[in-house]
């Protein structure tokens, strides 16, 4: 594996155990989450944040300067054992610019590269939870101006 560099320095990365998606509130105050994983050498803290910055860059960081002075919450999942390694591999494709990551809003935001480096597939439920409401309030915006035309 080549060096991955500041996003998961080595020092770091031969003491994690396990990894978690973790989210904290954005902080423009838009209505939503911000998205990272949170690697972990024990058992419920964390010891690095991987996750998007406002340019659109991958970094590294400590889980105090992810939550930004927020309160951050972990996800479900969890990868541990030899699928960490899939993670670290995953996590080297971006930072080596062999998987390059440009940031669009609807289709590769922060929770997509997250959930991307965690557990390989690019999605984000925020994008289809707010796409499923937009379609319900178009659909009752419809049904109260004469209906859905065929």
């Amino acid at each position: 594996m080549d060096t991955i560099g500041p996003i998961l320095p080595d020092s770091i990365t031969c003491r994690v155990l396990r990894a978690r998606l973790i989210r904290r509130p954005k902080l423009s105050g838009i209505p939503g989450w911000h998205y990272g994983i949170a690697l972990f050498e024990s058992v419920d803290v964390p010891i690095w944040v991987i996750d998007v910055t406002k340019n659109a860059t991958p970094v590294g960081r400590t889980p105090a300067e992810f939550a930004s002075e927020k309160r951050y919450e972990l996800g479900r999942e969890v990868v541990s054992g030899s699928a960490l390694a899939e993670v670290f591999e995953r996590v080297d494709e971006i930072a080596s610019g062999r998987k390059p990551w440009d940031y669009e809003l609807l289709c590769r935001n922060c929770e997509h590269l997250a959930r991307y480096l965690l557990l390989g597939r690019e999605e984000s439920e925020q994008v289809q939870t707010w796409f499923g409401l937009a379609l319900v309030g178009l659909l009752v915006l419809a049904s109260k101006n004469g209906g859905v035309a065929a």
